[in-house]
């Protein structure tokens, strides 16, 4: 019984998480048509998936009383085993309990619940760079792959990939975006080092951009008389003027 239930909570999360097949997806769907419990699993797992994954709810807690008030929880199958012969109902229920606490904590620290002033101010003024700039066009598939896993919002993976590319390439443009995912991952010190040497660029665009990213580096990383500095390098008839000006004005 206990393999039955395990076996079906996993088939539940790899749907759920993308990673069930086609065919896989169809036959759990098949099943729950036909079998209320199945059914009642299913949609209590797509509904908690849904309060972790959209931080834009007003909080964890609000969004999961409100899925818990519409719906409930899955009702329990018949007993058939006392508790003592079957703790797989507590101990899952226990799991349960972690994961809402631990969603709960992220959802939090994605919204800067916990952050520092000068951390909050600095990851309300990031914004992902577009990926607008001419890269090399010889670029050789790791560029391309590093670039299609930024565009995809996959930052992480991106820095591993442009990390790989600047081994062997000494690339200012790259280097840009490199520190552009650090500072999305919440990594300053990291972007701090390559956004540094990107703003040494020949050509204005790059550097301008390299600057302003570099500001919100010194300034997430606590650092602000460096940040201060960075954005009045900042032409003011460029195109991040605009925004050093009002960044200046919130720091000073």
């Amino acid at each position: 019984m206990k393999n039955k239930e395990l076996l079906l909570q996993e088939r539940i999360r790899a749907v759920i998480a993308g990673e069930a097949s086609e065919a896989e997806k169809q036959a759990l769907l098949q099943e729950a048509s036909t079998n209320p419990e199945v059914a009642d699993e299913l949609a209590f797992s797509q509904s908690l998936a849904r309060a972790l994954r959209y931080p834009e709810a007003a909080s964890a807690a609000s969004t999961l009383r409100r899925i818990l008030e519409e719906e409930g929880f899955p009702p329990p199958t018949p007993p058939k085993l006392s508790f003592w012969k079957n703790p797989w109902t507590w101990a899952g229920g226990a799991a349960l309990i972690t994961l809402l606490a631990i969603g709960s904590y992220f959802l939090a620290d994605q919204q800067g619940w916990f952050m520092a002033p000068h951390e909050r101010l600095a990851w309300e003024s990031i914004r992902p760079l577009e990926n607008v700039f001419f890269l090399h066009p010889d670029s050789l598939p790791v560029l391309k792959q590093a670039m299609d896993a930024y565009d995809e919002g996959r930052y992480t993976t991106a820095a591993k990939l442009l990390e790989k590319h600047l081994q062997q390439h000494n690339d200012n443009v790259a280097r840009l975006y490199l520190g552009v995912c650090y500072l999305l991952t919440q990594q300053p010190e990291r972007a701090t080092t390559a956004l540094a040497i990107a703003a040494q660029s020949q050509e204005p665009p790059v550097q301008e951009t390299a600057l302003w990213y570099l500001s919100l580096a010194y300034l997430q990383s606590g650092r602000m008389l460096l940040a201060q500095q960075t954005l009045e390098s900042i032409p003011a008839e460029g195109i991040y003027g605009e925004q050093a000006r009002e960044l200046l004005e919130k720091i000073q």
